[in-house]
């Protein structure tokens, strides 16, 4: 049974956040924090892209996303937890296992025999929607591999114990974000909407865009 809260549960503006167990508290600019909210932002943009491509009838690709989503909330309740003990206030912690990362990487096949090969030019982000909107998680993903990166370099001894677990995430992310892109390029391929790309001239410089296969 689901204990039912309150739906206000602020303590403050400058309050600390709670993590697990709930009587541990981090500021709220820590690095536990930072990270939570980098990959509640990655989870939040995938939502949008799923509910696009629920709209295009694309529901293979939503159960893939709403995979990943399960992933990524493995991964923050890992980094939530003040301990590495597998059962925190009496609930076993999920913990990241390198199964996510083999689970994205099959993914990963599927797309890239879905898309074939693919042209060596660059493609503007967008098309349908729904591509859009994987083309933006891509980037949040992305931005959120270099703030794993950034902190992973730049730990103290106090955070030292986070080396591990930000090595597997990004690895995750890594992959994570490379499926994004595949699958933005499969949406339109499979909506029958044609790639945006650019080329620049070598001799002039000049900047062009093309649209579909037409250069």
């Amino acid at each position: 049974m689901q204990k039912n809260t309150k739906a206000t549960q602020w303590r403050g503006d400058d309050a600390p956040t709670p993590i697990n167990p709930p009587n541990v508290y981090v500021e709220k600019d820590s690095i536990i924090i930072n990270i939570l909210g980098s990959f509640q932002e990655l989870s939040a943009s995938l939502g949008l892209a799923r509910a696009h491509l629920v709209e295009s009838n694309l529901t293979d690709m939503n159960d893939m996303f709403r995979e990943v989503q399960r992933h990524l909330y493995i991964i923050k309740a890992d980094f939530a937890s003040a301990t590495e003990d597998e059962v925190i206030a009496g609930k076993k912690v999920p913990r990241m296992s390198g199964r996510e990362v083999s689970a994205v990487d099959r993914f990963l096949k599927e797309m890239e025999q879905r898309l074939g090969l693919k042209p060596d030019r660059f493609i503007l982000e967008g098309g349908s929607t729904a591509a859009a909107a994987l083309f933006l998680a891509n980037e949040v993903g992305r931005r959120t591999e270099r703030l794993l990166v950034s902190l992973k370099n730049s730990l103290n001894e106090t955070d030292a114990h986070l080396k591990p677990k930000l090595t597997i995430a990004q690895q995750y992310l890594n992959h994570l974000s490379y499926l994004l892109y595949l699958s933005a390029r499969v949406t339109n391929r499979t909506l029958g909407i044609p790639e945006e790309s650019v080329l620049t001239d070598a001799e002039t410089g000049e900047v062009m865009t093309f649209l579909g296969e037409e250069w």
